[in-house]
């Protein structure tokens, strides 16, 4: 029995409820980057990793095992983490010349995704902001903060969250040696928590102040792009446990209108579409589809 098992609802006759969002940072890293193929794929609903795989080992998409398809999964998010070749070949004890394959075939597919990777790279070594003393100015406050870092370009337009600082390692010679996998990682983790907050704060002020829904509904916490609830379980054929349900799952999906609300302008390609779970025990949870089982 695996330790989720052993989390139960606190709340009498209630299960747990999850809503998980699909491939997040896959997601943002295409609003970043505006990658048109990454985009049409993304919402074509492209099993992309199947694909990947069907390319490293040359051989037809519906031939690729559970294996080879989570391998190239590995590779794809360990890459838009700003991991390169050989510690990706390290972590998962393959030849590092599978994995340059895979990423020349990545960046081949998705050009725009590299170029917006080394555009930061670049920004990031042009700004002159390193004191002798080790001290760094933010745009937003002019507060220094002892550390020495960086400024590195976050996925929002405008001013607000416009830098994350990051802090820098050094040579032999003191000269600065900047972390080429936080500046592709951060921006794209870093806008991911961001909805994720905007998120909360929406089921604070829109979700959690109607009655119906605080007598049936306690919100447990985030767990990663997940977000967890206890559901008391409802009477047979009552519809509001559904309609709770139905709710939350259009207002987390409804990222566009979120972030168009602080950028008017800002470009939301792709769609942001929400799993749903529910189990008595977190480890047993299974599709929630449709919603007549609460």
């Amino acid at each position: 029995m695996g330790i989720k098992n052993h989390f139960v609802p606190r709340l009498e006759d209630a299960v747990f409820l999850e809503f998980d969002y699909a491939q997040l940072e896959i997601r943002v890293l295409a609003m970043a980057t505006l990658c048109p193929q990454l985009i049409a794929d993304i919402n074509s609903g492209m099993d992309m990793h199947r694909e990947f795989a069907s390319q490293i080992f040359n051989k037809p998409a519906q031939d690729i095992t559970a294996d080879e398809r989570k391998l190239a999964k590995g590779f794809s998010f360990q890459l838009q983490y700003g991991a390169g070749a050989p510690s990706i070949a390290k972590f998962w004890g393959v030849d590092v010349d599978l994995v340059q394959q895979f990423i020349d075939a990545y960046y081949k597919r998705y050009p725009e995704v590299k170029v917006w990777q080394d555009n930061n790279i670049n920004t990031v070594r042009n700004y002159n902001i390193f004191f002798q003393a080790g001290n760094v100015a933010t745009t937003s406050t002019n507060k220094q903060i002892p550390l020495h870092g960086s400024r590195v370009p976050s996925i929002w337009p405008e001013r607000w969250g416009e830098f994350y600082i990051s802090q820098t390692l050094y040579d032999e010679n003191r000269s600065p040696v900047f972390p080429g996998t936080k500046i592709k990682n951060y921006p794209i983790q870093g806008g991911a928590a961001d909805i994720i907050l905007l998120k909360l704060n929406e089921i604070r002020s829109e979700l959690l102040v109607d009655q119906d829904v605080i007598d049936r509904l306690l919100f447990i916490n985030t767990v990663h792009d997940s977000f967890l609830f206890e559901m008391i379980t409802g009477k047979a054929g009552d519809p509001t446990n559904t309609e709770i349900a139905i709710k939350i799952k259009t207002l987390l999906e409804d990222v566009e209108g979120t972030l168009q609300g602080f950028f008017p302008n800002l470009n939301v390609p792709v769609a942001f579409p929400v799993d749903v779970k529910w189990g008595k025990t977190w480890g047993d949870m299974k599709d929630l589809d449709p919603y007549d089982y609460i």
